[in-house]
Parts: structure tokens; C-alpha cells; sequence
């Protein structure tokens, strides 16, 4: 299965699910139009379970769009070419 077809798919399910149980999510607008993917290697597990793990502490700190940017440039990319955080 695709990657694409997978997400959509979920978005989708959970979308739905959400929306029949409203009033256990009544801030939920919907989900954003894109999505990112992440791989790590099987080496870096523990690094990436400790970083879930701390997430909402560590967001406290740093947002996430500043992290998600710092992570575009140490990959290469130019963050204001990115469309992740572009909904229309």
C-alpha cells in the first residue's frame, strides 16, 4: 500500500470517529490537507522513543514549527519552500 493511500485512509477513519464522539474531541476541526513523514534508522530508536516520550514537555520549549524547520535546513531544504504547513 502507498504511503499517500495509507494516510489518506486514516485521515479519513479517524475523522469520522472523531467526529461520532464530538464531545470527547469538541476543539477538532479536522485534520490539515498535508501530511510529513519521518524515518529514522533501527540504530536511532531509542532516541526517537525518549523524544515521543518527552514530547509535550519538550513543545513547551520549542514549537513545533521551529523544530520542524531547524530539521528542513540540517536535511537541506529550505523551509519556505515547504508546503506542510500551506492549507489551501
Amino acid at each position: 500500500m502507498a504511503l499517500s493511500d495509507f494516510m489518506r485512509i486514516l485521515k479519513q477513519e479517524t475523522s469520522k470517529w472523531i467526529k461520532e464522539h464530538k464531545d470527547w474531541f469538541p476543539l477538532f476541526d479536522g485534520w490539515a490537507n498535508g501530511y510529513a513523514v519521518f524515518t529514522y534508522s533501527v540504530q536511532e530508536r531509542p532516541t526517537v522513543v525518549e523524544y515521543i516520550k518527552n514530547q509535550k514537555e519538550h513543545h513547551k520549549h520549542t514549537s513545533f514549527r521551529a523544530e520542524y524547520d531547524a530539521w528542513l535546513t540540517e536535511m537541506g531544504f529550505n523551509p519556505k519552500d515547504d508546503l506542510f504547513f500551506k492549507d489551501d
